[in-house]
Formats: structure tokens, C-alpha cells, sequence
């Protein structure tokens, strides 16, 4: 029986390869790490497929950009602007400025427990607005499970 291994590679590694094929107009399936996007992604469980802009991102889309740090994020445009954004992880509240240049790819789909599922369907875009408008209580509620947190543990 074969044993499916999995091997660490670090983003910086795969850049080059996946900014070709995007450029090139191909997509890539790409497996996530991280928490900032739960409760969509899942990190270990869950894909996403990396596709080509075609033209300027909507407030909702995911997409890969570069940090000035060179750190590679996977995020949700929370605000759009005329050559910037705002995104935001799903799993965050703190809105980060980006600008055109830094895009990489936007996500088409998501793959979860082998369904694949794009992202620009009905189900998805519901989600999508629904999770954007808690954003502002994203902040409140995050801080209330970690006063919850810390009685707990006193109690």
C-alpha cells in the first residue's frame, strides 16, 4: 500500500512557478496555512484554486498578494479604492492596505473534502457578504471569548 507523504515547501520556494503559470493564464491548486482565514479555509483540509485577475478585484474576492516584507497572504478585499485595497482575513478584523501591484492571483475556487466549489456562486457570495458585515463585531466578540477564556481558567 502506498502511503501518501506530504513535504514542507516554502512559499517563496513555489512564487516563481505560480506567478508563471498565472501569468501564462492557467490556474494552481494550492494548499493553505494558517488560521486568518477560518472558518472558510482550513489549513491541512482545504485547497484553493489560484486564478488570473480579470480586471479589478470586488469587495468579497480572495486573493494572493506579496507584503512589502515579502511575506505571501491569502485574504478577502474588505474595501476597494481607486489603486488600492483593504483586505482582511476571515479570521481577523484589522483591515491591511495593499495596492494593485502587490496582487498576485485571485482565488476561483475552493476545494473542502473533495468537493470543489467556486467562488462565484450563489451559496459562496452569501457567505461572503454575510461574513463581511460582522466584520465590525469581529472585534467585540473576539474580545469577549478572551475575558471567557481567562475566568475559565481562573475558575
Amino acid at each position: 500500500m502506498n502511503k501518501r507523504e506530504s513535504v514542507f515547501v516554502n512559499m517563496s520556494s513555489l512564487a516563481s512557478v505560480i506567478e508563471e503559470k498565472i501569468s501564462d493564464g492557467g490556474s494552481v491548486e494550492l494548499s493553505i496555512r494558517g488560521v486568518s482565514m477560518r472558518p472558510l479555509l482550513r489549513e491541512g483540509k482545504d485547497s484553493v484554486v489560484l486564478s488570473p485577475l480579470m480586471g479589478r478585484l470586488k469587495k468579497g474576492d480572495i486573493a494572493l498578494f506579496r507584503r512589502n516584507n515579502g511575506a505571501y497572504v491569502l485574504h478577502r478585499v474588505a474595501k476597494v479604492a481607486d489603486s488600492r485595497y483593504s483586505f482582511v482575513g476571515d479570521n481577523q478584523y484589522f483591515l491591511e492596505p495593499v495596492i494593485d501591484a502587490q496582487i498576485i492571483a485571485v482565488v476561483s475556487a475552493i476545494r473542502r473534502d473533495g468537493r470543489l466549489f467556486e467562488c462565484g456562486n450563489f451559496a459562496y457570495r452569501v457567505y461572503a457578504f454575510l461574513w463581511q458585515t460582522s466584520r465590525p463585531l469581529r472585534f467585540l466578540l473576539f474580545r469577549i471569548l478572551r475575558k471567557l477564556k481567562k475566568i475559565l481558567k481562573i475558575a
